[in-house]
């Protein structure tokens, strides 16, 4: 589970595993959901930052797979990785638009998906003597979700980055490097210099919370560079599918392929995540979907959707049911108002 307290003008994230090994589980998944969603209605007005911290050998050990290995069949297996992964996204979501700055103090290993939940704050800090990063999916043979890669792609290696720029995120996602504290400042993946214990790298992270939050950070503007960069990657990605299908002559049909489609809109700010992308992509039509109810239809609208999708949202299942066919209209036409 996880833990958050406000102390000050901070909130404090704290990852506590369910075991010495700080493996991330559908329950820490849904806790850290809940954490995150109360620090975003809290913050709204900024004037504070998000600071994650874990105690123990491990800042989080990727996902459960001890659990996922569980299942009854080996067709179940790969089913509960899967679901995890998906829950997951929502998480990176949710902490990539918090209005507020964040912080991770990573104190022990962050490996896998916790090397994801790392990338997704806006700065990272980590011990010199212990702990280091690692894409453990390289080594265990799994394919990595695509969000995983697009965050990498926007947090490591780009323009700007330490000294290696380019192989540092190869040296990441293909050899499955370990990346300790002194090596990941000089790579450009942790911010300022590496710390020499558990204190120190937490005491640092609060330090500069502390300056952080003293700008008074309106909301929207602190959430929409991570929000941008995120979305710009997962499209150069949706780019480069398409340039090899046509390479290898390989039939292909486009999808609408918008950022409102690889993440879901409604755990991104729902309809302020439209209106915030509209600003710089105003040619682009977009799609807003997933987790729209029919009486927001209206709002996604007027803050720039072209199209929304309800899914199931549309249907009174009641309604089928019993073959009411009024009822059933009903919502259809209502949503066409």
């Amino acid at each position: 589970m996880c833990t958050s307290e406000k102390r000050g003008s901070l909130f404090i994230l704290t990852l506590i595993g369910d075991d010495h090994e700080h493996r991330l589980s559908p329950h820490l998944i849904d806790s850290l959901l809940s954490a995150l969603s109360q620090v975003n209605s809290q913050s709204i007005n900024g004037g504070s930052a998000l600071i994650t911290v874990a105690r123990g050998k491990f800042f989080y050990n990727g996902f459960d797979l001890p659990w996922a290995q569980s299942a009854g069949t080996s067709a179940a297996r790969p089913k509960r990785l899967h679901q995890m992964a998906q829950s997951f996204r929502s998480v990176v979501a949710a902490l990539i638009s918090l209005p507020i700055p964040t912080v991770a103090a990573v104190s022990g290993h962050a490996a896998a998906a916790e090397l994801i939940l790392a990338l997704g704050h806006d700065y990272i800090l980590m011990r010199r003597d212990r702990g280091f990063l690692y894409m453990s999916e390289v080594d265990l043979a799994i394919t990595l979700p695509d969000y995983f890669s697009a965050l990498v792609r926007s947090k490591v290696g780009g323009s700007g980055s330490g000294s290696g720029s380019n192989s540092a995120r190869r040296d990441v996602l293909l050899r499955g490097m370990k990346v300790k504290g002194e090596e990941a400042v000089r790579m450009g993946i942790v911010d300022s210099e590496a710390h020499d214990s558990e204190e120190s790298v937490v005491e640092a992270a609060v330090r500069l919370g502390d300056r952080l939050a003293e700008r008074k950070w309106i909301g929207e503007e602190t959430s929409l560079i991570p929000l941008l960069l995120f979305t710009l990657n997962v499209l150069i990605g949706c780019r480069d599918i398409m340039v090899d299908a046509q390479c290898g002559e390989v039939l292909y049909i486009p999808g609408v392929m918008t950022p409102t489609e690889v993440c879901p809109v409604s755990a991104l700010g729902s309809s302020w995540y439209i209106s915030t992308l509209k600003r710089p992509f105003h040619h682009i039509s977009m799609v807003a979907s997933q987790g729209i109810t029919i009486d927001s239809v209206r709002e996604y609208v007027t803050q720039g959707a072209s199209v929304v999708v309800l899914f199931d949202a549309i249907f009174d299942k009641e309604a089928i049911s019993q073959n009411n066919f009024n009822e059933i209209f009903r919502p259809v036409h209502f949503a066409g108002q």
